[in-house]
């Protein structure tokens, strides 16, 4: 029986695209490092379409490194990253999505790494660093410019141990539309369908998605479109079928419409084909989820006696 919080990923390409896709292979060599002031920790930035141009980050302590030239050496000058006491950050003020200057506050260091070229795509990157929280426990947050077209975010607890347990963030790679919902409730509460546009972590590697931010880079014309096949409730082989546009922006990065199940839906998952239809720019493979349609939950006594 599925869980109720799994999503399974049945195809994240379709056609030929997923026939002949070659494995990414992943460079984890650092050739040089300096004396750290205290325990690094690692993340490993790709970029490209084949993910040729890598960037290495480590934080220790206080200190910040980054390997823009992606040679593998951290011992060059400039390699270390200082952080600074003003920014520009997105802020989402419904429905737009804003750039603005603010200061950083005390317990955050942001670290403007700067331009890295990507020859094989013919792209300049430009990448900022987020640290939030204490060192023990900092959470990170790195944002990059893919030319002038978008902007993608991704955001990781933590950083590795070693070079070896880096975690990946990958950018401009193959992209994919997603599901942040976990589940289709039944009954007239329905359901906030939330997704994304982004790009996965390569096979094998671990690490997190790169969202892409829907600010000016990405045309109001452009959002994920759902097309739901539900089972049937007498006859689970005529399916019942409802299609969506997640085209309400919340946030950053989540495209959202609310839908209700049918009542015509029997029990099972239901199977979720996303398409980005309308976005020339940027080359999004469909992608088929499948997610569980569940009852709603009945209210306590309590909850009845409080509304």
């Amino acid at each position: 029986m599925l869980d109720s919080g799994l999503i399974i990923f049945v195809m994240a390409l379709c056609g030929q695209a997923a026939s002949t896709a070659k494995p990414i292979t992943i460079d984890r060599t650092l050739r040089r490092e300096p004396v750290y002031p205290s325990k690094p920790q690692y993340c490993l930035l790709l970029f490209g379409p084949e993910a040729k141009t890598r960037v290495w980050l480590v934080a220790a302590g206080e200190a910040f490194y980054a390997d823009r030239k992606g040679n593998g050496d951290l011992t060059e000058p400039g390699k270390r990253v200082y952080s600074v006491g003003n920014t520009r950050v997105l802020t989402f003020i419904d429905p737009n999505t804003l750039t603005m200057w603010l200061p950083v506050p005390e317990n955050e260091r942001v670290y403007q790494v700067g331009d890295v070229y990507d020859p094989a795509a013919r792209v300049w990157y430009n990448i900022a660093v987020r640290r939030s929280g204490p060192l023990k426990t900092a959470f990170f947050e790195v944002m990059v410019d893919v030319g002038t077209r978008f902007r993608q975010l991704g955001r990781l607890n933590s950083f590795g141990d070693s070079p070896i347990e880096a975690p990946i963030l990958y950018f401009n790679g193959a992209m994919t539309p997603g599901l942040f919902t976990s589940e289709l409730a039944r009954g007239p509460g329905g359901t906030e369908v939330e997704g994304w546009i982004g790009t996965k972590v390569p096979a094998g590697a671990e690490g997190a998605t790169t969202y892409v931010v829907h600010d000016t880079g990405v045309p109001d014309y452009v959002f994920p479109v759902a097309s739901i096949e539900y089972p049937g409730a007498t006859q689970p082989d005529k399916p019942t079928f409802q299609t969506i546009s997640l085209s309400r922006r919340v946030g950053l990065v989540r495209f959202a419409r609310w839908t209700q199940v049918p009542k015509e839906a029997g029990t099972g998952p239901a199977k979720v084909r996303l398409d980005t239809p309308n976005w020339n720019a940027a080359r999004v493979h469909p992608a088929v989820v499948e997610i569980p349609i569940v009852s709603p939950k009945s209210q306590s006594p309590q909850d009845k006696n409080s509304q």
